[in-house]
């Protein structure tokens, strides 16, 4: 069983106990406390962003470090205090492994006594703060040359790089008539994806020498400035012409810089290539300072989708996005650089650990270099390399080896705002290879504080945007996506997550223990503490007065009984009772005013207790809420909760329809609705209203599980929906009429919703549509597809419409169906559209076409002649 904090347990904020306000807190030692920490940070930022920490007092830094974490608790309990709440804080695990814990305080009870003790603390390290201040500013930064430390590929090493290369090759060459400016042609991937060697191979093609007057390269460094850009492109540019520099460039402004450039390079086609571009102001930047010469193109590298897409969507260029190297090539590339004979054999007897270490590195090919260069020299036993392969964390921390490796993959780390970098740091506590859910991840940012939106933005809006930073630099990378497009789910590359948790540990961000194998608990001043696999102590984690956040995985023992010490934590921002048993939940849970997060997704079904949940105007997520009976003014309270965005509710009776919907139509700011019905029978009965503009102006998507009188009129007037379900609706008329004008719609689930003979998707009806599932219509004889209709669609899942009589007529009209699959559906259907079938050729443009029956398990057939074996086949309708 897996299970994080956010799905078994809770994640709170420790606050110090507070009583009613001190008259003796020293406003002034409270403003000097926020200098102070303002200043602290500085300082503990410069040096987390340095990597030579060597030259530093490593003591001196981590006093320095438990000062500012002081500092913070001793102002947020200050804050708390404003709030005039009497507060005890908890922190407690929702295994019930932690219930013991009764009154967990800091080492202060008088917010007063620790702001002064806080103060004084930091006047008597001031003079090792101007130390270390004054060091690291009189510290150069570290300019390391990463090209100058890189691995030396030899010529026979590359591998998997001549398809990209010819692709290229062809983008620059391709004569796409007059442009006004350079056309620019973007290479993106993570570092150690192998940018810069595929571009140093075109941009040594014969071809493309021949194919340009000028040639120009550049590396673009973090301390980028145009005048040295420019220099450069003049340096090079001489070179070409064997003509001698004139000395006056080297002290010339950027204007007269410019002038040069654009005299040298007039009606000249050139090549640039700009490799590692950090952020979009450079670009803008270089774009502003390049003469405008037809047919001259700009290659760039860089680790930012985003920077990508701006430079070539500008000149309506390409992007080519670095794919992984395949299992094949990765180990060409490995045993070549592995094995002494350089030929590319692996002995027998390590085929099993080196596939294990291919699968950490996941076809980064830096990673691979990295690993076989260091096992070069390892004597070739399993015991040497399965223990190489085992303390690999500590090997990046310490062998030197691993420096370029490290060094590369941790500067788009080190490009990142200090709250982007927060965040980042919070995955180091997701165990290696966890896959991590997007929704959760975002809500546990925000009840961290990380998440600061601009004016005018929601918590989630902004840090929907913070998770898109980290997609586009390549930090992580998404493991799942639903139909709409949206990430379902994240993770980080293996050895990515291995310099995530080295600098989580070297900031104190986060402290892990996992496994047992640790003779003893981690005695560290972290912030936050991950356990794997193993069970908690609670006396090591009753004695960090620090600890913010508490993650636990891997244990077995689900929750029965909900500790009613969490109602006490009032400013608790995210609570998570998912897979566990707990049966009630007590009415004081209606003090956690702060709780944003409710989480009962597969939980026990039957809660008793809700309490007076509409005084939690703080939730913005509450599933799955049970709308059990007797309990129709608790439903009625649900408006008052303004912020929700996520409602989930179960087993509804018709009798309490309207009282729900009397709090739906007030909640203006929902993103997801999902009522289901006590059971397949109950009608969810729902009031036929005409909604006023802004009411559900957001709504994106909306479940509706159980009968319905008929589709409510409503449905059609939300016109933000995306995604929508409906299941058990037994309509007797045909809701597609109703459908079918919605714009954004892109992935639609029917099940069992109308029991006619006929479905007709009509010409210019579902034009976004890219997803249908069509489930157990029993009556069911004829599709009928008009040509217009579902012009969008990509993937069609028809099942158990057993009498169904033939694929969907005019289904030969949708020009961008990738998938149909067929799940249990009649034989005689099914025989026509084999091959040489009578119905074969209305499906021969579907690239992907599947019959799928139940056996006792899965086995599906292609529909042009072969057995598809394919996991996870259950469900797919519903994916």
């Amino acid at each position: 069983m897996e299970s994080t904090i956010v799905e078994d347990n809770h994640t709170s904020k420790l606050c110090g106990c507070c009583g009613p306000r001190e008259a003796s807190i020293n406003e002034e030692n409270v403003e000097a406390i926020r200098r102070d920490l303002r200043r602290l940070e500085s300082i503990l930022g410069n040096y987390d962003a340095r990597e030579d920490h060597d030259q530093l007092d490593e003591m001196g830094i981590e006093q320095l470090r438990l000062a500012s974490f002081k500092a913070a608790d001793a102002l947020e309990r200050y804050e708390d205090q404003l709030t005039r709440e009497d507060v005890d804080a908890f922190y407690d695990s929702l295994y019930g492994i932690l219930t013991s814990i009764k009154n967990l305080k800091s080492h202060g009870n008088d917010v007063a006594s620790e702001i002064k003790h806080v103060r004084s603390t930091i006047i008597k390290l001031s003079n090792e703060i101007d130390r270390l201040e004054n060091k690291l500013r009189n510290l150069p930064l570290p300019r390391a040359n990463l090209k100058e430390d890189a691995p030396l590929l030899e010529e026979d090493d590359v591998v998997g790089i001549e398809e990209p290369r010819t692709k290229l090759i062809g983008w620059l060459l391709k004569d796409d008539g007059e442009y006004p400016r350079p056309k620019v042609i973007s290479v993106v991937g993570m570092g150690g994806t192998g940018k810069t060697t595929l571009v140093k191979k075109v941009f040594d093609d014969v071809i493309i020498k021949k194919s340009f007057r000028y040639h120009v390269w550049t590396t673009i460094s973090r301390s980028f400035t145009i005048e040295e850009l420019l220099r450069e492109i003049i340096r090079q540019i001489y070179t070409v012409n064997r003509q001698p520099i004139p000395e006056g460039v080297y002290h010339m402004r950027s204007s007269y810089l410019k002038s040069i450039v654009k005299n040298l390079l007039h009606q000249n086609p050139f090549l640039l290539v700009l490799d590692d571009v950090w952020s979009i102001r450079t670009w803008d930047a270089i774009k502003e300072a390049l003469p405008k010469v037809n047919r001259s193109r700009v290659l760039l590298t860089t680790r930012d989708f985003q920077i990508a897409l701006t430079a070539s969507v500008e000149s309506n260029a390409e992007i080519h996005t670095m794919d992984k190297l395949s299992p094949e090539d990765s180990k060409i590339l490995f045993c070549r650089k592995a094995f002494q004979d350089g030929g590319g054999r692996c002995p027998a007897h390590l085929q099993e650990t080196v596939g294990s270490i291919l699968t950490k590195c996941d076809g980064l090919p830096l990673a691979i270099i990295s690993i076989a260069g260091f096992l070069r020299n390892k004597e070739t036993t399993s015991h040497q390399w399965e223990m190489a392969y085992r303390n690999l964390g500590f090997e990046l921390r310490m062998n030197q080896e691993f420096a370029f490796t490290k060094k590369t993959l941790s500067l788009s780390y080190n490009e990142l705002p200090r709250y982007l970098k927060s965040c980042f740091l919070y995955l180091s506590m997701f165990p290696e290879d966890y896959t991590i859910e997007y929704n959760r991840l975002i809500r546990l940012w925000i009840a961290e504080n990380f998440v600061q939106p601009p004016e005018g933005r929601t918590m989630e809006e902004a840090a929907v945007d913070y998770f898109k930073v980290l997609l586009n630099k390549n930090l992580i990378q998404v493991a799942e996506t639903s139909s709409d497009g949206r990430a379902k789910s994240c993770h980080l590359h293996d050895i990515m997550h291995k310099i995530c948790i080295l600098k989580s540990k070297d900031q104190k961000f986060a402290a892990i223990h996992k496994d047992n194998r640790d003779a003893t608990w981690p005695n560290i001043i972290a912030r936050r503490l991950s356990i794997h696999n193993t069970f908690p102590d609670v006396d090591q984690i009753r004695e960090n007065s620090l600890l913010r956040a508490l993650l636990v995985f891997g244990l077995d023992a689900p929750l029965k009984q909900f500790p009613r010490e969490i109602t006490k934590l009032v400013h608790l921002r995210y609570l998570s009772l998912r897979h566990t048993k707990v049966e009630e939940i007590p009415s004081s849970i209606s003090k956690l005013k702060n709780l944003e997060t409710l989480d009962l997704k597969h939980a026990h079904e039957g809660f008793k207790s809700l309490g007076d949940i509409g005084k939690m105007t703080s939730l913005q997520k509450l599933c799955f809420f049970e709308a059990a009976q007797g309990r129709r003014h608790v439903l009625t309270t649900l408006g008052n909760l303004s912020k929700l965005r996520r409602l989930g509710v179960i087993n509804l009776r018709k009798e309490d329809g309207t009282a729900l919907w009397s709090s739906v139509r007030k909640l203006s700011q929902l993103r997801a609705l999902s009522i289901t019905s006590v059971d397949e029978e109950e009608i969810i009965d729902l009031p036929d209203d005409k909604l006023s503009p802004h009411r559900l102006q957001y709504l994106q998507r909306l479940y509706l599980t159980g009968p319905l009188k008929k589709l409510p009129n409503w449905v059609s007037m939300v016109t933000s929906l995306v995604r929508l379900s409906l299941k058990w609706s037994r309509l007797n008329d045909d809701p597609l009429e109703h459908l079918q004008n919605l714009p954004e719609l892109v992935h639609l689930e029917l099940l069992q919703v109308h029991s006619g003979e006929k479905l007709h998707f009509k010409n210019g009806g579902f034009k976004k549509l890219k997803v249908l599932g069509l489930d157990k219509f029993d009556q069911l004889k004829m599709i009928r597809v008009d040509e217009g209709a579902l012009a969008s669609l990509e993937k069609l899942i028809i099942q158990r419409c057993m009498m169904l009589e033939e694929v969907p007529i005019g289904i030969e009209h949708l020009t961008k169906i990738k998938v149909l699959q067929l799940f249990d559906m009649p034989q005689e259907l099914i025989m026509r559209l084999r091959p040489y079938g009578p119905d074969n050729w209305k499906i021969t443009h579907i690239p992907q076409a599947y019959s799928t029956y139940s056996n006792g398990g899965w086995e599906s057939h292609s529909l042009k002649g072969s057995l598809y074996e394919r996991e996870s086949i259950i469900n797919l309708c519903w994916k």
